[in-house]
């Protein structure tokens, strides 16, 4: 009988916890969309921030795109720092891929102060999000959201980037070829010097 009543309550106890989880999860989600409408409803974008360094590029893997966000270099301590990428102002859609972000979904907030950074205790030196896209054009937009010490006043950045992959130009490199084959001549030309 103890033995019943024991595994009763291991159970019961296993399922207070998951339901717990799928509750911050759930809000977690919530909280997903709701930065993604933010970015939607926004009309005013820059491509800087007086708070922080913020850079926007894309390259090339295989057949895929990648674009790559990094948020660096805090101007003032920032704290429970969230950030939101949205590709191509596309409506949100929960059967879509998931975009970038942080600070949405860990359990600890993440931070950033200014020459300071202890990965340990969530003190972050930057942030770097990737996106994979099929076409080599795509339209950013990001939010970083973050409060100050206090936690009394939040802040917001919408930030906007326009990337296109261009392929290398093969002229530079048919230049760096024939410098290189001067370069070789020269040398040549030195050997030879020294052999008469």
């Amino acid at each position: 009988m103890k033995k019943i009543v024991l595994m009763l309550l291991v159970v019961v106890l296993l399922q207070g916890c998951s339901l717990s989880k799928g509750k911050e999860y759930n809000e977690q989600v919530l909280q997903y969309q709701s930065y993604y409408q933010t970015v939607l409803d926004n009309d005013k974008f820059s491509d800087s921030s007086p708070y922080f360094a913020i850079d926007a590029k894309i390259g090339k893997q295989g057949e895929q795109y990648v674009y790559e966000i990094i948020v660096d270099d805090p101007k003032i301590a920032m704290y429970d720092i969230k950030i939101m990428v949205v590709e191509d102002k596309k409506n949100y859609n929960a059967e879509d891929k998931m975009m970038p972000n942080a600070g949405i979904f860990e359990k600890e907030p993440y931070n950033m102060i200014p020459n300071q950074e202890r990965v340990s205790e969530n003190y972050m030196n930057g942030f770097k999000l990737l996106g994979e896209i099929n076409q080599p054009k795509v339209n950013i937009q990001v939010i970083v959201s973050f409060t100050d010490n206090r936690k009394l006043n939040t802040y917001r950045e919408f930030l906007e980037f326009d990337l296109e992959y261009e392929e290398p130009k093969k002229e530079d490199n048919k230049k760096d070829d024939k410098k290189d084959n001067k370069k070789e001549e020269k040398k040549d030309d030195k050997k030879d010097d020294k052999k008469d």
